[in-house]
């Protein structure tokens, strides 16, 4: 992907959301490598942030690979590599 936007992280935790009642929240962690560009990870998580599975194990979520980040979800970072979305 060459770029990921804040609409395509909301987007996702929207269009996605799993019906599983242990679902509170969701997260995003982004992490900068200079070979390969940002590593993207978001999660459903609950109410303790920890990651809910679902029924095999697997993590509600997905991994993304961007070459660059908008302004925009730039700016929501603030230089952190986690975002909280509630």
């Amino acid at each position: 992907m060459d770029e990921l936007t804040f609409d395509d992280v909301l987007d996702y935790f929207v269009e996605h959301r799993p019906d599983d009642p242990a679902v509170h929240h969701g997260a995003l962690l982004a992490r900068r490598d200079p070979a390969f560009g940002v590593t993207c990870v978001q999660l459903f998580v609950d109410r303790r942030h920890r990651p809910c599975v679902s029924p095999t194990g697997h993590p509600y979520g997905r991994s993304v690979l961007a070459k660059r980040l908008s302004l925009e979800l730039r700016q929501q970072l603030g230089g952190r590599e986690l975002i909280i979305f509630e």
